[in-house]
């Protein structure tokens, strides 16, 4: 992975980490009092579930993808300050989120 084309991970990670997030809506959740990965939420007896996991993952892939799929040529266009604004202001806008209660 060149410098270049690692340019659109971060902001293809943030983007889908940020729409999970935002919608509560985890790939799978991760029950650790079970040591168990479900799909879909258990029931309460089960204990909390860990949704951090699922959104972790769900960017993770969709940035290596991203890498992956996107030509090298595409790349070269897009400016290293463009990826990291995408990425600070997806995080201000969980943090906000946050603060005010959007995300409850």
């Amino acid at each position: 992975m060149t410098r270049r084309s690692s340019g659109l991970f971060a902001p293809a990670f943030a983007l889908v980490y940020g729409v999970l997030y935002a919608a509560k809506q985890p790939v799978f959740l991760y029950y650790p009092l079970h040591r168990v990965l479900a799909l879909e939420r258990l029931p309460a007896t089960s204990g909390p579930g860990m949704l951090w996991y699922g959104w972790l993952t769900a960017g993770l892939v969709a940035g290596t993808a991203t890498v992956l799929l996107v030509p090298a040529r595409w790349t070269t266009r897009v400016p290293a300050a463009v990826s990291w604004l995408t990425v600070l202001a997806a995080m201000l806008l969980i943090a906000a989120g946050e603060l005010h209660g959007l995300f409850a």
